[in-house]
């Protein structure tokens, strides 16, 4: 039996995010079809743009050509045109990942929409995988400036300039409402960061007592 043939945009996506073989690795977290049911659900309906435009971007997306789409689909509306592949089809064709053109990509993203309903959900999912993303990114700086001891930073600093990066990223996610359950997840990373600063002082007054 010959194997279900794949979907260019398919091929492309696993092919760019394939792991080397035998490497300990682990993806950072995404998910693709949430992305491309969001920007097919807004092809189909424009309005519902304005239910996410408060806080999600372009950036936000894991797929850069994703974002791209989403960007033409955000400044068309702004400019108070219709935004769907037909009438952005120019841009569109300018857009290509590997052998897949922008426009026949969009087609396919609206031509494969279902439904606007869960727009706010979509966006929900890519903006909070979009701050987890970031918080991995702020565990590997700080795991690798703990590494370098040539840096010269003491272990309280390091652990302040980690708080201090984890307090930016939770007050991002403060600023839009339904993502408790991140904040909360950042929160309790600013506690434990605070709890080893308060043991650390601790120790070193109990290692000059012991002098």
């Amino acid at each position: 039996m010959t194997e279900k043939k794949r979907k260019k945009s398919d091929t492309i996506v696993t092919e760019q995010q394939k792991p080397a073989p035998n490497a300990d690795y682990r993806r950072a977290p995404y998910n693709l079809e949430a992305e491309k049911a969001l920007l097919g659900a807004l092809f189909i309906n424009n309005d519902a743009l304005s239910y996410i435009g408060d806080f999600l971007k372009a950036e936000h997306f894991i797929l850069p050509l994703h974002g791209e789409i989403f960007s033409l689909i955000s400044r068309a509306i702004a400019l108070n045109k219709v935004a769907d592949p037909v009438i952005l089809k120019e841009p569109l064709e300018a857009l290509k990942i590997d052998d897949i053109n922008g426009f026949a990509y969009a087609v396919q993203l609206a031509s494969e929409a279902t439904s606007v309903s869960n727009v706010l959900d979509y966006a929900r999912t890519i903006y909070d995988l979009f701050m987890r993303r970031c918080l991995i990114l702020v565990g590997e700086e700080i795991t690798e400036t703990a590494y370098n001891v040539s840096l010269g930073l003491s272990a309280p600093q390091q652990i302040e300039k980690a708080e201090q990066k984890l307090y930016s990223l939770a007050e991002i996610g403060k600023t839009n409402t339904g993502f408790d359950h991140f904040t909360t997840a950042l929160h309790k990373a600013m506690e434990m960061a605070n709890a080893a600063v308060s043991y650390t002082h601790l120790r070193a007054h109990e290692t000059r007592e012991d002098l």
